[in-house]
């Protein structure tokens, strides 16, 4: 009966291997103004990133003022004023081949002209809206899909876009992102304005079109 309780109650801990077969997904979006659920021009990562960082920042303020003898005549204190929101930094590069993340349409260095061009194109549709008044602007969005993580996000300091020497048929970028407020979910590219879904939408190669159905299925499962 001991032995039989001891066997109940005893844990057997064992290393077991884990394959690594989660699609790892990073998608930058420009969100149309107002409450549009539709995406204006969306870029999928066609390498994920090297690394991405994202560090989130305690705001908090320490001062010390003069204080008894017991605490070695100082007195420190701290003003703490919550958890702002992330800083993200993503490094990485593009490659020089067609990947299967766009159904072979862009090279490496297409798909990197590709994410020069979002960020190009934000600033000149916000810009637009200013110059006519219009308060509503776009929006700029990050989806992490490997860990569930949507943020609304702002392009901060220099965005870094470079060649070197020992890989001259590679292009490097380096990006820093503030997050503004998280987001609830993904939203849905509008095939009218996003020119990638348009070319698939006119009917590339079948074997294109098959693989964006997966894409697609892959994205809504999340």
């Amino acid at each position: 009966m001991a032995n039989a309780l001891t066997s109940l109650l005893s844990q057997n801990f064992r290393t077991v291997k884990v394959p690594n077969v989660r699609l790892a997904l990073y998608t930058l979006s420009i969100r149309s103004p107002g409450f549009s659920l539709l995406s204006f021009f969306t870029y999928t990562f066609a390498i994920s990133p090297m690394s991405l960082r994202k560090a989130p920042v305690a705001m908090s303020a320490v001062y010390d003022s003069s204080g008894p003898a017991s605490k070695g005549g100082v007195t420190r204190n701290i003003d703490s004023f919550g958890m702002a929101p992330p800083i993200f930094m993503l490094e990485g590069t593009t490659g020089w081949d067609r990947h299967n993340i766009d159904g072979y349409i862009f090279t490496g260095q297409q798909s990197v002209q590709q994410l020069q061009y979002l960020f190009e194109l934000y600033a000149q549709l916000n810009q637009a809206q200013k110059n006519v008044n219009n308060p509503n602007l776009y929006t700029l969005e990050l989806y992490d899909y490997f860990n569930q993580d949507y943020w609304q996000v702002e392009p901060i300091g220099e965005m870094e876009f470079r060649l070197t020497a020992q890989a001259p048929m590679l292009t490097f970028y380096s990006l820093r992102l503030a997050a503004i407020q998280p987001v609830s979910a993904p939203i849905i590219s509008d095939i009218f304005a996003d020119p990638v879904q348009q070319i698939f939408a006119a009917g590339a190669s079948s074997a294109a079109s098959g693989l964006k159905d997966a894409i697609s299925g892959i994205l809504g499962a999340y």
